[in-house]
């Protein structure tokens, strides 16, 4: 996983498996949210946490129990840029995601003592959990 240019340290044991078949990582490209191990899910909340400017949700992480909630600018019905997320995988694939495929977006009011030039904003949220570090 690469996080707006900087690779993540993967544990060897979501990149190999042993003798009895155990380790590795599946890619469920069908649901809505992604699933990561613990250790690493805390790699990805941190490597965004540094590269994402914009302000904190506090409102929206609290009221839906997610971890990162962004404050992002309406820019005018398109996508705010945010930092590239990709993923690596065997014989030099890479793919990267577009941002609407780790933030859900939602609209939120400014209270009047924060109102900009537009009476709404975009709150972005990371759509990526933590699994745990179970072996399933």
């Amino acid at each position: 996983i690469t996080i707006g240019g900087q690779r993540l340290k993967l544990p060897s044991s979501l990149t190999t498996f042993d003798k009895e078949g155990n380790g590795g990582l599946i890619v469920d490209s069908g649901t809505t949210f992604t699933m990561l191990p613990e250790s690493l899910y805390r790699q990805v909340l941190n490597k965004l946490k540094s590269a994402i400017r914009y302000s904190r949700s506090v409102k929206y992480e609290a009221a839906l129990g997610l971890d990162l909630c962004y404050e992002l600018p309406s820019a005018g019905g398109s996508f705010p840029v945010l930092p590239t997320f990709s993923l690596h995988f065997k014989d030099n694939v890479t793919i990267t995601l577009p941002a609407e495929n780790y933030m859900s977006m939602m609209s939120d009011t400014y209270d009047a003592t924060r109102a900009t030039t537009s009476a709404t904003a975009a709150v972005g949220c990371l759509i990526i959990l933590s699994s745990g570090d179970e072996v399933y």
